[in-house]
């Protein structure tokens, strides 16, 4: 959820950064004009394709939009963009993905750092995609994936294989080998 809940092992619910609801109509307004598949994302699950009708009694966290029209695709990031308090990323190339503004997977990462005194030079981040950039940015050592968006690897400090080749347990065995 990019860090739009953050929880234990044990299923304690530690944070929650939930979209305003006075957002959430507006992201709902956009609906039937981007007519793609979209996904939501509340404190009662996830939903298809369909909004609950009981939905204003929900805690929405994440919405998602894959629009395949790259000109559609522009137009709905500047609208949901120009709304300040919401922050936008992708986890594809043709998709927009809706948070509250500050909700990202670094800002989660660190909520949970600074709980237990630790640093973010002690992680290692590894993603693909725009919704993992911030973290890998930030971390002590940052990895993208092979198959990762160009601006993500762009910013990693090392490249490993694709996910489809072990890319993640690459970096790993890497990383406690100490071969960076």
């Amino acid at each position: 959820m990019n860090g739009g809940e953050v929880w234990t092992t044990r299923g304690e619910l530690l944070l929650r950064q939930s979209i305003q609801h006075d957002d959430v109509e507006k992201i709902i307004s956009q609906f039937e004009r981007l007519d793609s598949h979209f996904w939501l994302v509340s404190d009662q699950g996830v939903f298809q394709r369909q909004l609950p009708d009981n939905y204003q009694e929900h805690e929405w966290i994440k919405f998602g939009f894959d629009i395949l029209d790259e000109k559609l695709r522009d137009e709905a990031a500047r609208y949901f963009s120009a709304i300040q308090t919401l922050e936008l990323t992708n986890s594809s190339p043709t998709n927009i993905e809706i948070n509250k503004r500050g909700t990202h997977k670094r800002q989660a990462i660190e909520y949970l750092l600074e709980s237990r005194h630790l640093d973010f030079s002690q992680v290692m981040a590894v993603g693909d995609s725009m919704n993992d950039i911030k973290m890998i940015e930030h971390a002590g050592f940052g990895v993208a994936m092979g198959n990762a968006q160009a601006e993500v690897k762009e910013k990693a400090r090392f490249v490993t294989t694709r996910f489809d080749e072990d890319g993640a347990a690459l970096a790993i065995e890497k990383m406690l080998s100490g071969d960076f």
